[in-house]
């Protein structure tokens, strides 16, 4: 076992039915295109604190059924947990197109608006929670950031609305798979952003993020092609960790 280990690509294994035991240190785990992998081995991922990314793409035998829904709620209450404690992104992507029911706010389309309650933001306010479902044929955008190779992902557009009349954009990529093969099935991708990730770019520019009224979330404008068909969001106070453990 490599003990510093804190990426593991196992990218088209086909004969791959259970993934191995992992080091401590491990961060990203991409098992796309492992067409035999099966659902009851991918829990023991629950083991590793140090995970933060996730990505299964086109793995058939993650058949979609409640032992899947279980698992993958299993794999988001570790990560989600391990944020409480050390602030940062996770993402988690999975074959079909169910929005979890705890995302409380859904939507079908390419785009969402979400209004903001009132005082919404206090001390106790996270980040966003958010679930995109999309085929994987027309999602695609290539990064590379240390990686063996391209590694491809959603880029989302956030415009953030304010009563000061103003409207801000930014992009944010989310939800990185370790392939850039176009499969022609829906794919859910899970994903948690810290809200200082959003706060550092706008605190100079306004005095309390309660004078936000709305944020619009949508597919990267600049990559017309890119098809969004639902969407699940949720504001992530630190007193969710009990609801969603109930």
């Amino acid at each position: 076992m490599l003990p510093r280990l804190r990426i593991l690509e196992l990218v088209s294994c086909e004969r791959l039915e259970r993934l191995p035991e992992l080091p401590t240190t491990i961060e990203e785990v991409f098992a796309d295109n492992c067409t035999s992998l099966m659902t009851d081995n991918v829990g023991i991922l629950t083991n590793y604190k140090m995970l933060q990314r996730i990505s299964f793409t086109n793995c058939v035998g993650l058949l979609e059924n409640q032992q899947m829904h279980d698992m993958a709620t299993s794999l988001w209450l570790h990560l989600f947990k391990k944020c409480i404690v050390k602030s940062g992104h996770f993402s988690i992507y999975l074959p079909g197109e169910q929005v979890p029911e705890w995302f409380g706010y859904k939507l079908n389309g390419t785009s969402v608006s979400m209004q903001l309650p009132n005082d919404w933001y206090n001390d106790k306010f996270m980040g966003f929670a958010i679930c995109v479902v999309s085929d994987l044929e027309t999602t695609w955008l290539s990064v590379h950031e240390g990686y063996l190779q391209e590694m491809p992902g959603i880029s989302i557009e956030f415009t953030i609305k304010s009563h000061l009349r103003r409207s801000t954009s930014c992009l944010m990529n989310i939800g990185f798979v370790g392939t850039n093969k176009n499969v022609a099935s829906d794919h859910t991708c899970l994903a948690y952003v810290p809200f200082e990730d959003y706060w550092s770019m706008y605190k100079n520019h306004i005095d309390s993020p309660n004078n936000w009224y709305q944020i619009d979330f949508s597919a990267n404008s600049l990559r017309k092609h890119i098809f969004l068909k639902s969407w699940g969001i949720r504001l992530v106070y630190t007193d969710d960790l009990q609801i969603f453990t109930s």
